[in-house]
């Protein structure tokens, strides 16, 4: 058997290295999660620990997963999108893999603040804060397409999960070219105001009824803005303390992309 490095964003006890845990932490001693902090860089320091030759954990071979966010297109299959030795969630980001209505309100029911009836009222309520932020998931995934890994972001809040202050359409539109686009603008000329809107427009095409009826916001919103805006509808529904729960009680066998990864790390291990 070979030794597998599995390189994670976050730290010990973070999302991300949990739901590895659950996902790989029965194939050790053959692999070991190595959580690296952030994203950034995340490609170069994983690069160097495995060819330097400095590290006493050097593995026969190593791959990183991470979360898709707004730097890859989502696929149209659920699946791991490849680059390298980097593997991206199918999800836009690991909140999105804990956000599980059933879980929602086993969790509730457990604790006994009844504040959901049933789970069809969890559902409901998901979807109801989902539609609230639709526009601003957008706008974003449309900064997303513009940036093509420049020098703005997707947000112009101080962080996922801290959500504008004005959601409407025009606002977030107006917000993200002033406080993005424009600042940086003299880069390129395809940054433009019109071009934001063009993009904005195909993903509000795509975030339509029948997108919500099916629950794709569960892959494609940002977790964290998710699960803020659902706390906002559900009188401050409990979410670090619910997250812990949702762990302990996590199956990858849900999700195609962490099945598929799971069998990427067996191979490499054999």
């Amino acid at each position: 058997m070979k030794l597998c490095n599995i390189y994670c964003e976050g730290k010990k006890g973070s999302h991300d290295f949990d739901i590895l845990e659950k996902t790989l932490g029965d194939l050790r001693p053959y692999i070991i999660i190595k959580p690296i902090g952030g994203k950034r860089g995340s490609r170069a320091i994983m690069n160097y620990v495995e060819t330097s030759g400095l590290s006493a954990e050097k593995a026969d071979d190593y791959l990183m997963f991470r979360d898709r966010d707004f730097d890859k297109p989502v696929p149209s299959q659920e699946q791991l999108i490849q680059d390298n030795h980097l593997f991206f969630s199918y999800r836009t980001t690991i909140e999105n893999y804990l956000l599980d209505s059933q879980l929602i309100f086993d969790y509730d029911h457990k604790k006994g603040t009844n504040r959901f009836s049933s789970v069809d009222e969890v559902v409901n309520l998901l979807c109801e804060a989902a539609s609230c932020i639709k526009e601003y998931q957008a706008v974003r995934h449309a900064l997303g397409v513009l940036h093509d890994g420049a020098s703005f972001g997707t947000r112009w809040t101080n962080s996922d999960g801290i959500l504008p202050s004005q959601l409407g359409l025009d606002d977030c539109i107006n917000a993200a070219y002033h406080n993005l686009i424009f600042n940086a603008k003299a880069k390129t000329d395809t940054w433009t105001l019109d071009n934001l809107k063009q993009e904005v427009n195909k993903f509000l095409d795509i975030f339509n009824e029948e997108f919500f009826c099916q629950q794709k916001y569960l892959v494609w919103f940002q977790g964290k803005d998710l699960a803020k805006s659902f706390c906002l509808k559900s009188n401050s529904f409990p979410m670090e303390s619910y997250y812990k729960f949702a762990k302990s009680h996590f199956d990858f066998k849900k999700f195609a992309d962490l099945i598929e990864l799971r069998r990427i790390v067996e191979s490499k291990i054999q």
